[in-house]
């Protein structure tokens, strides 16, 4: 992502501002379950709430940006988010924690259609690749939201003032600097008249789906494959994650200018057999610095699927706003099934052959590679 444009880099924060309430989120799990003293299932109960507010701001975030505009919603949105994140922390029963919870997946999602609508509004604009650098920014401030997370988790800081000092920031941050989004122009009369779903927006958000199916399935197993299969300690199984996490920001980063050097259906069909060959190396070969060489490659693979996949979904004639929306409910619902799937199968099964299944659905995004054309006779210029 160009910095130097005043635009992109307003875009680019947005992106930031909204992974680090995520990744502050995301690093005091464990601190909120024991605060609430809450067993695995409760938790779960729990997090469910998250999920299922998530689909649903994905299927009312193309309506809510198109009525409101993408820009009033992301400003709007965000702090909102920073509000629910609060509420969390503050929720005294499980009950609280499920309706604060799905407040935050509702609001999180809602403003991401309404980040990525931007996001293609100005890629189109500029006519060259941005979306994996507003990407890239996501996952730097998921890794600033975590980092924080773990050092006011070593201070003994609690999530009550920990959450109420990142909420404080973060609205700060986008009631100012945000207020220079830029703003996309509405759809015409009749593009907005179209809202039926197409074969070809689902299978954009099919293959957003096994792309986020993998992506889960490393956050919640890595590890645990890691420490059980390959013996590794508990600090060395964390690094696979770790490893996942900083190289697919670095393959974000860097993922516009492979665009324009290979075109995009090149780099989603070597990006997917990259992660598939990292994911079948740590499979292969059970010991830890396979595992963790296996998932850094997986995940810089998987880095640019799902940019590739929006830019695509941005082309098509339905509106942005509804395009996105309808891609991004069928991707969300991966991360949700994938590591339920995988932790049933591996109740039956071992665990290396429960992550068989992440491993057929890359190799699924290799053969449909040839729908990612975003940029293909000019489609980026498209309106």
């Amino acid at each position: 992502m160009p910095w130097h444009d005043r635009d992109a880099r307003i875009v680019g924060t947005a992106f930031v501002l909204h992974a680090a309430l995520v990744g502050t989120w995301a690093g005091r799990v464990p601190a909120i379950k024991h605060a609430l003293g809450l067993s695995d299932t409760a938790l779960g109960v729990a997090l469910f709430g998250m999920a299922a507010g998530t689909l649903l701001g994905s299927w009312w975030g193309g309506s809510l940006a198109r009525r409101l505009g993408p820009a009033r919603v992301v400003r709007s949105g965000i702090p909102a988010m920073a509000a629910a994140l609060v509420a969390s922390a503050f929720a005294g029963n499980l009950a609280a924690l499920f309706a604060a919870l799905a407040c935050f997946g509702t609001l999180g999602a809602i403003v991401d259609v309404g980040m990525n609508t931007i996001a293609v509004a100005v890629e189109r604009d500029r006519r060259r690749p941005l979306m994996s650098g507003f990407h890239g920014a996501w996952s730097v401030g998921l890794l600033l939201g975590a980092l924080g997370a773990s050092v006011a988790a070593g201070a003994g800081v609690g999530p009550t003032v920990h959450f109420t000092v990142v909420a404080v920031i973060v609205a700060f941050a986008a009631l100012t600097v945000l207020a220079a989004l830029p703003h996309p122009p509405p759809p015409a009369r009749a593009t907005r008249a179209r809202t039926a779903w197409s074969a070809e927006l689902v299978v954009l958000g099919a293959i957003a789906f096994c792309s986020f199916f993998a992506e889960g399935a490393a956050a919640d197993w890595s590890a645990v494959y890691l420490h059980d299969r390959a013996g590794a300690g508990p600090a060395l199984a964390a690094a696979a994650f770790a490893g996942f996490s900083v190289a697919m920001a670095a393959s974000r980063l860097s993922g516009d200018r492979i665009v324009v050097a290979i075109g995009p259906v090149a780099l989603a069909r070597r990006a997917a057999l990259t992660a598939a060959g990292g994911l079948a190396l740590a499979l292969a070969v059970p010991m830890p610095w396979a595992g963790i060489l296996g998932f850094a490659l997986m995940g810089a693979g998987l880095a640019p699927i799902v940019p590739l996949v929006l830019s695509a979904a941005g082309a098509v004639a339905h509106g942005v706003e509804v395009a996105l929306s309808r891609v991004l409910l069928i991707a969300y619902s991966g991360s949700i099934v994938g590591p339920a799937a995988i932790g049933l199968v591996a109740g039956r099964v071992e665990l290396r052959w429960a992550l068989l299944i992440p491993l057929a659905l890359i190799a699924c995004i290799a053969v449909a590679a040839g729908r990612i054309e975003p940029a293909a006779s000019g489609k980026l210029a498209r309106t």
